[in-house]
């Protein structure tokens, strides 16, 4: 482990330069003459010396969150000064065989000094303010969680994630919202920021070189791997089982085959999936069956290319991956040593690359999504080719447009084309219209479901169907700005309507309920809209006229949708024909009558109100 002596050697040409003006100033006028300029230029060239060194660290924006970022790394001399020791101990791997867990050990010394003044080991409570234990005990994935936990304060978590994005994109502006999504997540809070980090911009700087040699390539080449999301969480998933076998291990040979599986297991999975990809990006297409030492001799034929080549060549070493596959290997207890095949290794130095495996392949993957979003052309050529997208996609997409609408998911089921969506406690007003866009918005995003289902609190299942949504979405009157928007009753009449008789209740009762509440509110208010005096206003007649043209609509949209006959006697053709007439006749006393005789006979066919529908407090 290197010491501070080390760390602060590096400063030694620009305290010397420094030195050498202080003695000139001393030695008088004649030793100003002689020297000054000399040492001048000798501290100019050491200061630009740092700067180009440490340009990648002193751009490094970590969010702040509370008194102390996760990984806070100060842009000042010793904090540059580390960085570069890692520099030089990376190149230093690459040429004198300098053990890759050297360098992991003084990752952590870099950290440890950086972060003396936290005394928690959670980072996603010092970036997020979140607890990790809180995220991990939803069962969406983190990312989504993280999402619905800020679903009230979605600034806050923007702002985080473009400081999290910005070492990798440059600064560049992000054209998608990344705010949620698991790699931005996995990038801020990983144990080694500095490599983590790294990987991200080389990555993000990589695909942008491809985009401008060929943007349908380079999509194809991440859209494929894309494909594996699924494969990628269950390796996830095994890597977390094995770290928890290691650290329950009972004596040193189950140690030492519990962590050649961990580095084995990176190796094969997400460091196999990045070089592939690395090299796809480079114009390469591997077969799925290439070992990893034919990717290592591929990746360093690219050396120049870019810094990952080299980096990830580094950390696969073959003969640690073959002793595992191939079950040689044991613990030599009289040598007191890990054997791998006829070699002696440290299972530290293991464990360690294996970790830095991990870093990497999380830091390549977040800054190929990075790249995607600063990159508008290649996002556009991503959704052609991805379609409906893996069920990790689709259930982040899915998880955000409800966001939109303050429903926070916490857990979302699949079956076929059936999906379930697990909300927490409901709460604010307006649920029902905010249930029904987040319905309709759901159907728009994925066309192969066919039945959505939305749980919650102590409500029944309230489950629509396809058709139901899209019937609803025909339904939309003008918002405020003139936009389409949901109106609540007449939008969610045919959704209504559609639960009901999922529920159990006979069609022509779920019709008549669903009806009604269109055709109550159009004519509760008309009375009001009388006494107003709207009768002289012709804006006023012609709004109210459109709303019964509306209502007339859902209660046929209804009708036809469950098979069942509209009710005569509650047709609004009539209403709407003397609203009409008023419009252009708005004094005629005899219009007026004819809409007061009209809406009593409507009120009266209307009759008394139903049973409330299971859902009806969503409507307050």
């Amino acid at each position: 482990m290197l010491q501070d002596s080390d760390v602060l050697g590096f400063l030694e040409l620009v305290r010397d330069a420094l030195t050498g003006i202080d003695a000139a100033v001393k030695g008088g006028p004649r030793a100003v003459g002689r020297r000054l300029r000399l040492v001048v230029m000798d501290l100019a060239d050491a200061v630009h010396g740092l700067n180009v060194a440490t340009a990648d660290v002193l751009a490094f924006d970590p969010p702040q969150v509370g008194k102390r970022a996760a990984f806070d790394i100060h842009a000042d001399l010793v904090s540059a000064a580390m960085v570069q020791l890692v520099e030089d101990l990376k190149e230093d791997a690459g040429s004198s065989g300098v053990p890759w867990g050297m360098i992991a050990d003084f990752e952590r010394f870099i950290e440890a000094e950086l972060l003396v003044e936290v005394v928690d080991d959670d980072r996603t409570a010092r970036v997020y303010g979140i607890p990790q234990a809180d995220l991990e005990s939803m069962p969406l994935q983190v990312g989504q969680s993280l999402r619905a936990v800020f679903n009230d304060r979605q600034g806050e978590l923007e702002r985080i994630t473009i400081c999290i994005a910005g070492f990798a994109s440059r600064g560049q502006p992000l054209s998608e919202q990344l705010d949620g999504a698991m790699h931005p997540l996995a990038l801020a809070t990983d144990s080694h920021p500095l490599v983590a980090h790294r990987a991200a911009r080389d990555a993000c700087d990589m695909v942008q070189a491809a985009v401008a040699r060929n943007v349908s390539a380079t999509a194809d080449v991440i859209v494929s791997a894309v494909a594996r999301d699924q494969k990628a969480f269950s390796t996830h998933r095994g890597l977390s089982k094995t770290r928890r076998e290691i650290a329950a291990a009972a004596d040193e040979d189950a140690l030492t085959r519990e962590i050649a599986e961990l580095y084995r297991a990176l190796c094969e999975g997400p460091l196999r999936s990045a070089a592939v990809e690395i090299l796809g990006f480079l114009g390469e297409t591997l077969s799925n069956t290439v070992g990893l030492n034919e990717i290592r001799s591929r990746l360093l034929v690219h050396r120049s290319e870019s810094p990952l080549c080299e980096t990830i060549a580094l950390l696969i070493v073959p003969a640690w991956r073959n002793a595992r596959a191939h079950e040689d290997l044991h613990w030599d207890p009289e040598r007191g040593v890990a054997m791998f095949g006829e070699t002696a290794v440290d299972l530290l130095d293991v464990e360690a690359t294996a970790e830095l495996i991990w870093s990497v392949s999380r830091g390549f993957q977040a800054g190929v999504q990075i790249a995607r979003s600063v990159l508008p052309s290649l996002a556009e050529a991503m959704s052609q080719l991805e379609g409906a997208g893996s069920p990790i996609n689709r259930d982040t997409k899915l998880t955000k447009s409800f966001g939109m609408f303050t429903l926070i998911a916490s857990d979302i089921r699949r079956n076929r084309d059936h999906v379930t969506v697990i909300l927490k406690p409901l709460r604010g007003t307006s649920l029902a219209s905010r249930i029904g866009l987040a319905l309709v918005n759901a159907a728009k995003l994925d066309s192969s479901v066919n039945v959505w289902t939305l749980e919650a609190d102590d409500l029944p299942a309230f489950s629509v169907g396809r058709t139901a949504a899209q019937l609803a979405a025909a339904l939309f009157g003008p918002g405020p700005n003139g936009e389409p928007a949901f109106l609540y009753p007449t939008s969610f009449a045919p959704l209504l309507a559609d639960a009901l008789t999922r529920n159990g209740v006979a069609i022509e009762e779920a019709a008549a309920q669903a009806w009604d509440l269109p055709l109550r509110d159009t004519l509760t208010h008309l009375p009001q809209f009388v006494v107003a005096g709207g009768l002289g206003q012709q804006s006023m007649l012609r709004n109210f006229r459109r709303a019964a043209r509306r209502t007339h609509q859902a209660v046929q949209t209804v009708a036809t949708h469950l098979g069942v006959q509209a009710p005569e006697d509650l047709d609004l053709t009539a209403l709407c024909t003397i609203l009409r007439k008023l419009e252009q006749r708005p004094q005629e006393r005899l219009l007026a009558r004819s809409l007061r005789k009209e809406h009593q006979r409507l009120l009266s066919a209307l009759g008394p109100r139903p049973a409330d529908h299971p859902w009806d407090r969503l409507a307050t």
